[in-house]
């Protein structure tokens, strides 16, 4: 009678550029991308493949945690997985299949209101838009109905459980707070309970007004704070304590021991936390302390024998129910002397004037294409999925007011996404920390500006009246001053059009010729028609060029001229007036000044023709700008080791001299060698690990590093060796006889010969797979083939590097 329900919410704020429909690099999250990347590889990916250790704390099982865990994971930040993730997604995907065969047709995973938004907050109409895109997102990426969906931040109110319940959801999860009165079904009495008076072991029917119900979770507190806050999950037998005694002691009840928090709370906000979580679940399954299981499966055995009346507009995060989203209630992350959190009244104030503005307008150009705008809204969800063509023409038949022009399918998908991103900028994170200027709050008012753009297409100008209420908003450091300020700042500078678009595809392509220039998701880009011309370093190109907005379907054609007057200047122009015979004459005109030799001429005919405004390198994309200014500074950092290899040269001697009589080198010799020793140590890293380079070289230059006591840059050394054998590994998962295997141990002995360190959490999870899929078969062919035998045997030593003890659990030294 004793039932164990762990939930993790996973979740991270939209981090997308409203205008490239891409994450931009994010320096704070290195050396990862982005912070989605980050936490993947520190969280999301660790629990897909958790270990459990022992035998002196090496690996005597992999796990994926999603198979146990009741979890529910963001619709934005899903999209993101689907992106740039899929195998892991795949992996979470299985983990919830997995845990339906288990828990008799229940699955794991639960729906996420779609924007992370305080749905107490928002109107009946946008609670409901936010309910049924997290219900359809979680139908299109698990296939299936959910039976519970998450609230962000637990922020609950009667309107809410009241679209939940009516959209069909059968249960979502709260925290002791917010109950405010309890009593058993057949009984009358109500007791008004203390949050430590309220026994969570037990689900609770919440009655609504609409005759509806709803059953309600409420999260064990104390085991919540210990695991988030507490440090609880530095032990995976404290956690087991610490659960099984949260039973109520000699009750013969059911009794559901659960709680719910930051899914990264296991393993990004407290590392190897997924192992301690899958050492627990493991231990309490294996011991038969009690029975793991979700909520849908206990609730399908136990249903609600209490009921339950909530404390509304209360969260989990705010001990002053909702105000963290609406006022300087004194919730803050940091404790930065003379901050204060009074510039969130405002921006809300200024978002709900913003929101009411743009619905007026939606609704009315709305009804002049679409049967029913608001409908439209609810169901557009199906386009954000999927906007394949045949998708979009459907779509629009469907809720097309009459059978819609190009023209006209191309004003509906703007007026949508206008709607998407207004919906998105109440997002919660753009509340939650300390600072105006914050990238969570910088974030929902670059949404508030890409839906500004699309109403002001319409001829409804609301820029100028938002930004004055913005002023209204105090930031808390002086360079911004107000909310305008950050707009200004930080919003306007990240807008992007189709002349940009157009711009950055034509640098990309005159600064990185041999390169097949990237273009963002949100764009398309096609030239119909360019010519190049090129002399020593400079060049010049020039066409026509059709960019389609991927999004909305909307599209313009444009010439473009690029002029490149050294390896990373660039003078580049951009109409979208020249066309016909006028391009063609302006075409012949540039490319004979140039071919004359006169850049500055071409530098005024390209001013004359396409008007003052031009793009440089700068206005590169923040991603094409890093690479391509990176690839321009290896050219010169070429050209400096060359001559810091004549000055070692040149001055080896008086170096060696000044080393025997124990005098250290200056600082220009120091400084020299080891940028001169280590670039080479890379390059012969490299080299030898393709096959490319004798071992010796890499050998002797070692001997050198020693001899003049230079640091190995370690972090990029050890980054080629994972690399390689990540690459090595994932060969001999397809193909378990290749001899990727001996390159694999002779990297791992590289490795230990030069004292590189590196994660090696990928490479075994690798290992795992490998021995997942081929392993068995192998034993049992070895017998009869010696070079199995010896597949086998190399195999079972490469475990032993790995740290393991044993796979799918046959213990290695088993295999002799």
């Amino acid at each position: 009678m004793r039932y164990v329900c762990i939930h993790g919410h996973f979740y991270q704020p939209p981090r997308e550029n409203p205008w490239l429909d891409e994450v931009e690099v994010q320096d704070a999250a290195a050396p990862y991308h982005d912070w989605n990347a980050r936490i993947a590889a520190e969280c999301y990916w660790p629990n897909a493949a958790a270990r459990l250790l022992g035998h002196g704390n090496l690996i005597t099982g992999i796990v994926n945690n999603y198979t146990s865990i009741s979890f529910n994971y963001g619709p934005t930040l899903l999209a993101w997985l689907a992106r740039h993730e899929p195998d892991l997604l795949a992996q979470i995907l299985a983990a919830d299949q997995a845990s339906r065969r288990r828990f008799g047709g229940h699955g794991n995973a639960i729906a996420q209101a779609y924007g992370h938004a305080i749905l107490p907050l928002l109107n009946l109409r946008d609670k409901t838009t936010h309910v049924r895109w997290g219900i359809r997102e979680f139908m299109y990426r698990f296939g299936r109905q959910p039976e519970g969906m998450w609230l962000p931040e637990t922020a609950v109110d009667i309107p809410t459980l009241e679209v939940l319940a009516a959209e069909g959801i059968q249960f979502t999860i709260l925290v002791p707070h917010q109950a405010r009165r309890i009593r058993p079904l057949a009984h009358t009495a109500w007791h008004v309970v203390r949050p430590e008076e309220l026994d969570t072991t037990r689900p609770y029917l919440s009655r609504l007004p609409s005759g509806k119900h709803i059953v309600l979770f409420f999260s064990h507190g104390p085991l919540a704070r210990a695991v988030a806050f507490e440090g609880l999950l530095h032990s995976g037998d404290r956690l087991v304590e610490r659960i099984m005694a949260a039973f109520r002691p000699q009750s013969d009840e059911p009794q559901l021991v659960h709680f719910a928090t930051d899914g990264e709370s296991y393993g990004h906000h407290h590392r190897f936390g997924e192992m301690a979580l899958a050492f627990a679940l493991d231990d309490i399954t294996r011991r038969q302390l009690a029975r793991v299981t979700n909520y849908g499966e206990y609730l399908a055995s136990y249903p609600p024998t209490w009921e339950v009346e909530i404390v509304e507009n209360t969260s989990w995060s705010c001990a002053h129910g909702v105000e963290r989203w609406r006022g300087d209630c004194g919730c803050r992350v940091g404790t930065t002397p003379g901050w204060t959190q009074r510039w969130r009244a405002p921006l809300r104030e200024a978002l709900l004037w913003l929101a009411e503005a743009i619905d007026r307008m939606f609704e009315q150009q709305g009804a002049r294409l679409l049967v029913d705008p608001w409908r439209a809204r609810d169901e557009y969800i199906e386009l954000v999925l999927d906007r394949t063509p045949d998708r979009i023409a459907e779509f629009c038949a469907r809720h097309g007011a009459r059978v819609l022009t190009q023209g006209e399918q191309v004003a509906v998908l703007k007026l949508l996404e206008m709607a998407r991103h207004r919906l998105l900028m109440f997002t919660s994170c753009g509340w939650f920390f300390d600072e105006l200027s914050g990238v969570e709050t910088t974030q929902i008012l670059c949404y508030a500006a890409r839906a500004i753009e699309y109403a002001e297409g319409y001829g409804v100008p609301l820029e100028s009246e938002f930004i004055e209420r913005l002023r209204a908003a105090p930031s808390n450091i002086p360079e911004y001053g107000d909310g305008a300020g950050v707009y200004s700042q930080k919003v306007l500078p990240a807008r992007v059009g189709f002349s940009r678009v157009v711009a950055n595809h034509a640098i990309c392509q005159i600064l990185e010729p041999q390169r097949a220039s990237a273009v963002p998701r949100a764009f398309a880009v096609h030239w119909t028609d360019s010519e190049q011309e090129e002399y020593g370093v400079t060049a010049l190109k020039i066409g026509r060029v059709q960019v389609v907005s991927t999004l909305t379907r909307e599209a313009g054609e444009f010439a473009c001229a690029v002029l490149r007057l050294t390896t990373h200047d660039v003078h580049c122009v951009v109409s979208d007036t020249l066309a016909g015979t006028s391009y063609e004459q302006v075409k012949d005109e540039l490319l004979g000044l140039f071919a004359r030799g006169s850049l500055s001429e071409v530098v005024r005919s390209l001013d004359r023709t396409f008007g003052a405004a031009y793009y440089t390198a700068k206005d590169l994309f923040l991603d094409d700008r890093r690479r391509v200014l990176t690839r321009v500074s290896e050219g010169i950092f070429a050209r400096l080791e060359d001559s810091y290899w004549q000055l070692y040269r040149e001055n080896q001697r008086l170096m060696e001299f000044l080393r025997d009589l124990d005098v250290p080198l200056p600082q220009g010799f120091a400084l020299a060698v080891g940028f001169l020793l280590n670039r080479r140590f890379l390059r012969a890293l490299t080299a030898t690990i393709r096959g490319t380079g004798e071992r010796d070289v890499l050998e002797a230059i070692w001997v050198d590093m020693q001899k003049w006591q230079v640091p190995l840059e370690a972090e990029a050394a050890g980054e080629i060796c994972r690399q390689a054998i990540e690459e090595r590994l994932a060969r001999l998962l397809a193909d378990p006889m290749s001899q990727a295997i001996t390159e694999i141990l002779f990297l791992l002995e590289l490795a230990e010969r030069f004292r590189l360190v590196f994660n090696l959490w990928r490479a075994q999870t690798l290992f795992a797979q490998v021995c997942t899929r081929h392993l068995r078969s192998l034993l049992r062919r070895r017998v009869h083939e010696e070079a199995i035998a010896h597949q086998v045997a190399f195999l079972r030593h490469l475990g032993k590097r790995l740290g393991f003890f044993a796979v799918n659990g046959m213990v290695l030294d088993d295999w002799e």
